[in-house]
């Protein structure tokens, strides 16, 4: 009879363990259903060449593909395209080739709990892009430089429905042949490659933030772009929070808030962060980092919203005097290298910050601390290492031509392998609007990181007076 009471009781206790561990992992996953904001889409997609240039017009993004391919990737790797296997001596050699439009898609399913929610697409390195959700067409971009990013809301209900992106590497800004696609080095590739996701936030939302550091004064101005697509005013409360990080001894700083008044789409709140006297300062020597974390606590129409946000940066000043650079008042000897987009076993750079890591300490320890991209700007993840390793950049717009608002030179296209001066190029932007606008996009996507400290139009450009027009309006956009 004991043994029987025992064995009532030990199952007794298994059920309810059981149940307990069906409850929790019921509770896990809606809360992680609630809690997703990122939806990735690496992985394989539908896809189809366009040698002909006819998918727009025939409507291709209503039909399914049959080909498959991996992304993020390009067409080279994953062998699409024309087959050439050429063998060069004087730059990288390819072994499958495509310039033209290449279609790409893929079905996804939107959850319920994004139902009101702003929806995103990010792609984060990719060309000339035109995107569709099943046949709402939801925008193009051509930087080069940063994430291209499309408000697809509208289009993307609960659900099932199909992306296609559309990449046509024969239609590039009139940048000449800079390094960013120039067949000599990183090739003009075409495909999507770095990160790849769907993202949803609150109709009321942190859209950017961009922190301006102060070293002399340890404090720093902070600029935050709040948007609300609600169509009802919207006010509220951002609390404010730092944490420096990468540092022997982490330090928790000072609690903040500030009040927030959102009556339009897009709407700008400004304040003076002030974490301690004794924050540490960001250099090669000590490459102290802070994390800024925002919350955001609204309200529009009687409805409440929320929305969270961390950004990086380093408290640092880095300046000139005539001829001589300083960090933090200290003087500055950069011993630096050129990087031309040299990485012959993918045709681009790498895309995560391990890849990066792993460069950046090899070349720091031979005693660079400088690296100047030449006629390119390089992705998140290579300025996430160098903040962390101490390493300065120097960042340039994807440009090798001259002609800002000024006659442009002509004979030094025929230095370019692939010609990008063909019929099919994208020319009905002008160089000095096309580089002003992607400026903006390298210093707001990049401006926080304080591995970032010099900024250039280009390569060989000569002087134009559209050129000190465009370094006096990007000094005024971004002090840092």
């Amino acid at each position: 009879m004991i043994t029987g009471s025992n064995d009532v009781k030990i199952r007794i206790r298994k059920v309810r363990i059981a149940f307990c561990c069906v409850f929790f992992l019921m509770t896990c996953s809606v809360n992680a259903e609630h809690l997703l904001t990122t939806l990735p889409l690496n992985g394989t997609w539908k896809f189809r060449l366009d040698a002909e240039d006819v998918g727009v017009a025939e409507k291709w993004f209503t039909q399914q593909f049959d080909n498959t391919v991996q992304l993020p990737g390009t067409t080279d790797e994953n062998h699409k395209g024309v087959k050439k296997d050429e063998q060069c001596v004087d730059r990288l050699s390819r072994v499958w080739y495509w310039k033209g439009p290449a279609w790409y898609q893929r079905r996804v399913t939107i959850p319920d709990v994004w139902e009101g929610k702003r929806i995103t697409l990010l792609l984060e390195r990719t060309k000339n892009t035109r995107v569709w959700v099943d046949k709402t067409f939801c925008g193009w971009e051509d930087t080069l430089s940063t994430p291209q990013v499309f408000d697809v809301t509208a289009a993307t209900t609960p659900g099932k429905h199909t992306i296609t992106v559309l990449v046509d590497n024969a239609k590039l800004p009139p940048v000449g042949p800079a390094h960013a696609v120039d067949e000599r080095t990183q090739t003009n590739w075409n495909g999507i490659i770095g990160k790849m996701e769907l993202r949803a936030t609150a109709p009321v939302w942190l859209d950017d933030i961009q922190v301006y550091p102060n070293a002399k004064e340890k404090k720093a101005r902070v600029r935050v772009a709040v948007g609300n697509i609600t169509g009802k005013a919207a006010s509220g409360q951002i609390t404010v929070g730092c944490k420096s990080y990468n540092v022997d001894k982490s330090s928790t700083f000072k609690t903040q808030s500030v009040n927030v008044k959102a009556p339009e789409r897009e709407n700008v709140v400004e304040f003076t962060y002030e974490p301690s006297d004794d924050v540490p300062l960001w250099d090669e020597f000590n490459p102290a980092m802070l994390r800024l974390s925002l919350n955001l606590e609204a309200a529009a129409g009687g409805e409440p919203y929320y929305d969270q946000r961390s950004v990086n940066f380093g408290m640092r000043d880095f300046t000139r005097e005539r001829n001589r650079l300083f960090i933090n008042g200290n003087r500055v000897f950069l011993r630096g290298r050129t990087d031309s987009a040299n990485y012959p076993l993918t045709g681009y750079p790498p895309m995560d910050k391990a890849g990066w890591r792993q460069l950046l300490s090899i070349t720091k320890s031979w005693g660079i601390n400088h690296y100047r991209f030449h006629s390119w700007c390089p992705p998140e993840a290579a300025f996430e290492a160098a903040d962390e390793l101490g390493v300065y950049f120097q960042a340039e717009l994807p440009n090798k031509r001259s002609g800002f608002h000024a006659p442009e030179n002509k004979g030094a296209a025929i230095h370019n392998i692939d010609r990008l001066d063909v019929e099919s190029s994208e020319t009905k932007v002008s160089l000095y609007d096309y580089g002003k606008r992607e400026g903006e996009l390298i210093l707001k996507a990049f401006g926080n990181h304080p591995s970032l400290v010099m900024f250039t139009l280009g390569n060989e450009l000569g002087r134009t007076k559209g050129m000190f027009d465009l370094v006096a309006h990007f000094r005024n956009t971004d002090p840092r």
